[in-house]
């Protein structure tokens, strides 16, 4: 995992080496069948949740009780961009579309190159959960290689705004990992875990 971040920016790159893609197990022996099992991650995150969620203008965010209070519930599946606004409709900051491609090739690189993750949104009572993938036949039809997963948070803010301190990162290890939790104002707080 790489994190990079600018005033405005908290970019993650998620790897799948060669030798991961190989260790994948093949979905069919864990009963999955079809061109509907994708390669997910998943992150846990929390919000000022007086912020409205919206995806194309279409409202996401609902409220109700869950676990320990009133709190959000967002049920969502899609590749759209993910915006995040005050109740008077200012925008906080965004989910930008996001993509994954083979590390040989730029991130920049056309729409045949490169595949759009999927999200899915979901709140339990443990949280808010987002679920970032592929198809599981796209990773099998790329070449040999690292494929990149390229999740971001872009803030939208005039006012330079404070992003996670490079010193507070912790590199995901092979078992397992988290990112400290980290809140501002402006900024989410997110914790990663992937295990691998």
């Amino acid at each position: 995992m790489r994190l990079s971040y600018q005033a405005t920016l908290l970019k993650e790159e998620i790897l799948l080496t060669p030798k991961a893609r190989e260790n994948l197990p093949d979905p069919s022996t864990l009963g999955m069948k079809g061109g509907d099992v994708y390669l997910v991650f998943l992150t846990q995150f929390s919000a000022d949740t007086s912020l409205v969620v919206y995806a194309d203008q279409a409202r996401l965010t609902k409220r109700g009780k869950m676990g320990r209070g009133r709190e959000w519930k967002i049920d969502f599946e899609g590749e759209e961009r993910i915006d995040f606004k005050s109740l008077d409709g200012e925008l906080k900051y965004f989910l930008p579309v996001d993509f994954a491609f083979m590390e040989e090739s730029s991130e920049k690189a056309d729409e045949a190159n490169r595949r759009r993750i999927k999200r899915r949104f979901l709140s339990t009572a443990q949280g808010n959960f987002i679920l970032a993938g592929v198809p599981f036949k796209w990773l099998q039809n790329q070449p040999s290689g690292t494929i990149i997963f390229a999740p971001s948070v872009n803030l939208y803010s005039i006012v330079p705004t404070r992003v996670m301190p490079l010193s507070t990162a912790t590199i995901l290890t092979p078992t397992a990992a988290a990112l400290p939790i980290f809140t501002s104002a402006t900024m989410p707080a997110i914790r990663c875990t992937v295990p691998i």
